[in-house]
């Protein structure tokens, strides 16, 4: 396995993916012509193709749009909200009916977040086109994908619990081994290889900044050009320090494991842009729902994602995470959690690593931070005040450190962990 990734490392993804890639990759450059409405009316014809083929393959959408008398073609976009959702819930009690016998490809298991995986299929086709979608994103920032050198910081673990290993010319660095003690080992590696493009978890990359910022260390990486982030929520605050201390442009690439919806930002913009060729996205109370283009192995329609935006206008946008991640008052308020704590702008954020929400009880967190103690009793209270004061005295707060924070199986960084509500999810 390592010496086909070492092979494909230097070989064009147009001779690795083949004509399903290139195929998507030439429509996606040409796309970019389309008007507001030809994009509309592609979108109408790709969704009725789905949905006629849905009905003719898949038992489950054949038994849906029965019961619910959905006639097809549909006359306009609108006319897709006469479709019922699709939950996890319903996917876990109908997963059999909802694979498509006819397309080959494999069962996998998103990352489960919340104690409770989700058991999918995916089509061979599925992963040449994501790729297609990602490179297509590399060239509209002016980025080569073939034989560029690139830095990986993603949950890959390095042969032998090393900090690092080189698979042709990209280097894969550890998620789980850095700290403060390791620092000085991280920056040689990276500057040594010098890579035009690092691929992140938000987490990862913010950590290293963080620690880079707190030693005041100036990185010298003269071929870096891009930080390409994706998985995680990465709010602004985090943005500006990552652009700050590594000096070249912020890409944060919003998708799912389910392949279902991306959105992209370039940073210093604030909003996130659905790509409207990759999926049907409607936005209901917040919450993002998609129709995916790309896989009749496992059509999600008008799937609900567990994910929100926030509006910034009108018309931008903002990625907030999961609609499961809240915090419980004592008499079961809701709090959204990247508001309730990234709303609040504390000063002690200056001094923090990362650090972490733990819930076991309604009324009560524990603010856990990584490293040693490093906040001021005035940074302690200054937090548990505000918690208090915009909680209006439902959440009383406790501050513990500790060595390390216990990253997923995947190398992510869980920002909250609930352990109550979890008859809601």
């Amino acid at each position: 396995m390592k010496i086909k990734r070492m092979v494909a490392s230097y070989m064009p993804n147009s001779l690795i993916y083949g004509k399903e890639y290139s195929e998507t990759l030439n429509f996606l450059l040409e796309s970019e012509k389309f008007t507001k409405e030809e994009i509309k009316k592609w979108q109408l014809n790709k969704l009725n193709e789905i949905l006629k083929y849905s009905n003719e393959n898949i038992l489950y959408y054949k038994e849906l749009f029965k019961e619910n008398n959905i006639i097809l073609p549909l006359k306009n976009l609108e006319e897709i909200k006469k479709i019922p959702f699709l939950t996890k819930k319903i996917i876990r009690k109908n997963y059999t009916k909802l694979i498509n016998s006819k397309i080959k490809g494999k069962e996998y298991n998103t990352g489960g977040s919340t104690g409770n995986p989700l058991k999918l299929f995916k089509s061979r086709v599925n992963s040449k086109k994501e790729q297609a979608f990602l490179d297509y994103y590399m060239k509209k920032l002016g980025l080569k994908t073939f034989r560029t050198k690139k830095a990986i910081i993603r949950g890959d673990i390095p042969k032998k619990e090393k900090i690092y290993e080189k698979v042709g010319n990209e280097l894969i660095l550890s998620s789980y081994l850095l700290s403060e003690k390791t620092l000085n080992d991280y920056i040689r590696i990276l500057e040594k290889f010098n890579p035009e493009i690092i691929h992140v978890y938000p987490s990862s990359i913010y950590s290293l900044a963080k620690l880079i910022e707190k030693n005041k260390i100036k990185l010298k990486i003269p071929n870096l050009k891009l930080i390409f982030s994706s998985s995680e929520t990465f709010n602004i605050r985090q943005k500006e320090l990552v652009e700050r201390i590594f000096r070249c442009r912020v890409f944060d690439l919003y998708g799912n494991t389910e392949n279902s919806v991306h959105a992209t930002n370039l940073y210093p913009e604030k909003s996130y842009k659905f790509n409207d060729f990759y999926s049907y996205v409607e936005i209901d109370n917040n919450e993002i729902i998609s129709t995916s283009f790309n896989d009749l192995g496992m059509p999600l329609i008008r799937y609900k994602t567990e994910d929100e935006i926030e509006y910034i206008d009108k018309e931008n946008f903002i990625i907030k995470g999961r609609t499961q991640d809240y915090i419980y008052g004592r008499n079961t308020e809701k709090y959204p959690v990247v508001g309730i704590i990234f709303g609040q702008h504390f000063s002690a954020f200056k001094s923090m690593g990362n650090f972490q929400i733990l819930q076991n009880e309604y009324g009560k967190i524990d603010i856990i931070i990584e490293g040693e103690k490093n906040l001021t009793l005035d940074n302690e209270k200054e937090i548990i005040r505000i918690l208090k004061n915009v909680s209006n005295n439902n959440l009383e707060v406790e501050i513990k450190y500790v060595k390390n924070i216990e990253r997923t199986q995947r190398g992510k960084y869980k920002f909250l962990i609930q352990n109550i509500g979890k008859e809601e999810k």
